[in-house]
């Protein structure tokens, strides 16, 4: 941390220089905060199952169509 705060002096940059330098680090640090926000709502996401959890002797069973079924 304290390397950060004692930086070599930089040459000059011209102002569209350095807004593009901020504009690139604040976008950084957007990035890095959503990904830890989309991880913590992935880790705290319930395990919902979208099927119906069949015992071993049951059988589907759904609407016919009116359609018989070649047995």
């Amino acid at each position: 941390m304290h390397q950060l705060l004692h930086r070599r002096p930089i040459p000059y940059r011209s102002k569209l220089e350095t807004t593009e330098i901020y504009i690139r680090e604040a976008q950084k640090r957007r990035m890095v905060s959503n990904a830890f926000a989309r991880l913590d709502e992935y880790r705290n996401q319930k395990n919902v199952s979208i099927l119906k959890v069949q015992k071993g002797n049951e059988t589907k069973t759904g609407k016919s169509d009116g359609k018989s079924k070649v047995k």
